[in-house]
């Protein structure tokens, strides 16, 4: 009992630590974890009682409040950060109220913006289209945000005193103490509350538990991990950690770097082209190995190992040209995109991260200059930057592909996947539906040009999964005037597992029979009309939720049949593809699952 107390005193003297060097930041935190607490604890109730609840109308834009909170704490830890409290002059202060207000005007403004698709459909005469309000917006907060959190730990490190380092073991060793307290709370609230769900509520979804868990995270996890970008006190000289990090971790990256020289000297000999997991292994190993040996370099000594260590960086350089190669090669076949141009974007990080260990290796911060200027190009200069770019260069390739085709009657095979190419990645940019739709190539016409071209068809498929689900539509019905009432299951037919003795689906005369009567009692009704505005609800709301469906739905719930008999469906979940198959229009109702009530 007495060590219990002792840890959560210990756990309360870091939350004030956190208060006082981050109040502001805290403050915002604790917030956004009682906005999202509250938010989950109201999935306790029923749909229908949520909605009419007057908090709930504080959810109706719960995504714009979130990311607009996101935001801001990211600039008011910035803001900490830089201009501590322990600054009383009154410039300190005047910079520091400058920067909380830029935060609170840049926070809300940017999180509108990425949310003016959804908005451009409540307000009348929005200046532009909503879809690309959003992109641009959702580019600036990446750009803003990592640029903040890069600036946050510089800073950071710089107020440290230390060498990077010895800075960067200061911050692990932080991190797996507040974790390790992180996991042993979020097991025994969530043990405690779904004890409590168990026995007094028994919802039976799991929204206590889930609760507690971003209580813990917003209350505890959050504010420590801040803290620990700038608390030094932590032991590294002799820790156990100290071992863990040189000899194992170490080791570790050495052989997963022999598995990749390994690889290399294969496809060398092979004469392959590596692979597109090449890259991402190489970036991996990069990513993680560097830090480690980056943190190495504090446990220097002259031993043969320790040397074997300070070189390894330099055994990424032949991975470099590789890395060049196996992307060059993918841009050149299928044109630039985001992720290319970051991985790009990855390979100059490489290189100036291993020039900064061959000449400054005192001064490793630096690299964190050369990633913010790489986010700032990636992310936030306008017509270079990742998106910009790919865009120009997926609409050059569908432009002048397509009109190649009509113009000259013939594209080669390469050409040919470049413009299917480009147009899928264009297809699903919403501020591209107008290009999109003059330079469609699954147009009939144009796809009979592509196909005469000897382009292998089979490969000329786009299809959409689908998915609607509709239950418990059914509440109190009026059955004066009716003499009976049945249960309906759809006809077991539809249900076979061999695909070839499935019977098709025809919503216009669907089968049902009665559960008591069994299967020789029949009914056929037309759910054409209820399927079709089904579809077309989720193509309209493809982000709609199954008790949203199913609200919607309900007004057309009722099906009237012959002699005087009311259907009303009760449950409706139906899964399909469709779009262009080998070159053709196809549609396909995978499985379907439907049942409901008949009065007569």
């Amino acid at each position: 009992m007495k060590l219990l107390k002792e840890k959560l005193i210990e756990i309360w003297k870091r939350l004030l630590r956190a208060y006082a060097d981050y109040r502001v930041t805290v403050i915002a935190v604790a917030l956004l974890t009682i906005y999202g607490a509250v938010d989950e604890f109201l999935y306790l109730f029923d749909y229908e009682v949520r909605k009419e609840l007057l908090i709930s109308k504080c959810f109706d834009y719960s995504g714009e409040i979130a990311v607009g909170l996101l935001l801001f704490i990211c600039g008011a830890m910035f803001t900490e950060s830089i201009l501590p409290y322990a600054q009383k002059e009154r410039r300190a202060k005047t910079a520091r109220l400058v920067c909380f207000l830029s935060a609170a005007v840049i926070a809300p403004l940017t999180s509108f913006c990425i949310y003016a698709k959804s908005i451009e459909e409540t307000v009348r005469n929005f200046p532009m289209p909503g879809s690309t309000v959003s992109r641009w917006a959702e580019q600036f907060a990446w750009g803003y945000v990592l640029l903040l959190l890069l600036g946050t730990v510089y800073f950071c490190h710089r107020k440290s005193g230390v060498e990077f380092a010895e800075y960067l073991l200061h911050v692990l060793a932080n991190f797996c103490v507040i974790t390790a307290v992180y996991i042993v709370l979020s097991i025994g609230v969530a043990l405690a509350l779904s004890v409590v769900d168990i026995l007094f509520v028994d919802s039976g979804i799991g929204s206590f538990a889930t609760t507690g868990t971003i209580m813990v995270t917003g209350l505890y996890y959050v504010p420590c991990c801040i803290t620990a970008l700038h608390n030094m006190d932590s032991e590294i000289d002799e820790s156990p950690g100290k071992y863990l990090l040189r000899d194992v971790i170490t080791s570790l990256t050495i052989f997963a770097m022999m598995i990749v020289y390994a690889y290399l000297i294969k496809i060398l000999l092979l004469w392959e082209i590596p692979s597109n997991e090449l890259f991402g292994i190489v970036t991996g190993l990069f990513c993680f190995g560097m830090p480690v040996w980056v943190m190495d370099h504090y446990y220097w000594d002259d031993s043969r190992y320790m040397r074997i260590v300070q070189k390894l960086p330099y055994g990424l350089l032949p991975l470099i040209p590789v890395q060049i190669y196996a992307m060059g090669v993918r841009i050149y076949e299928h044109g630039m995109t985001p992720s290319r141009y970051l991985g790009m974007g990855m390979v100059a990080v490489e290189i100036a991260v291993l020039a900064i260990w061959y000449f400054w290796k005192e001064n490793m911060e630096r690299v964190l200059l050369v990633l913010g200027v790489c986010v700032a190009i990636a992310f936030l200069v306008p017509g270079i930057n990742s998106n910009s770019l790919s865009d120009r260069w997926q609409r050059t390739f569908l432009e002048m592909y397509y009109n190649k085709l009509l113009t000259e009657g013939s594209i080669t095979e390469i050409e040919a996947q470049r413009l299917k190419g480009a147009y899928k990645y264009l297809l699903y940019k919403p501020e591209m539906a107008d290009l999109v739709e003059q330079y469609d190539i699954y147009e009939e016409s144009f796809a009979e040009k592509l196909s005469a071209t000897g382009m292998n068809m089979e490969t000329y498929t786009q299809l959409e999964s689908h998915r609607i689900h509709c239950c418990q539509m059914v509440g109190g019905l009026d059955v004066a005037g009716y003499s009976r009432f049945d249960m309906l299951n759809q006809d077991e037919g539809y249900s076979r597992a061999k695909e070839e003795e499935r019977l098709p689906v025809d919503f216009s005369a669907f089968r049902f029979y009665k559960r008591e009567g069994g299967a020789e009692e029949t009914v056929i009704a037309d759910l054409s009309d209820f399927a079709d505005r089904c579809m077309a609800y989720e193509k309209e709301h493809p982000d709609a939720e199954n008790e949203e469906i199913s609200a919607a739905m309900k007004p057309y719930q009722e099906i009237l049949l012959a002699d005087g008999r009311v259907l009303y469906l009760n449950h409706f979940e139906v899964r399909y593809k469709e779009g262009i198959k080998d070159g053709e229009a196809y549609f396909e109702i995978e499985s379907v699952n439907i049942s409901g009530m008949l009065l007569e």
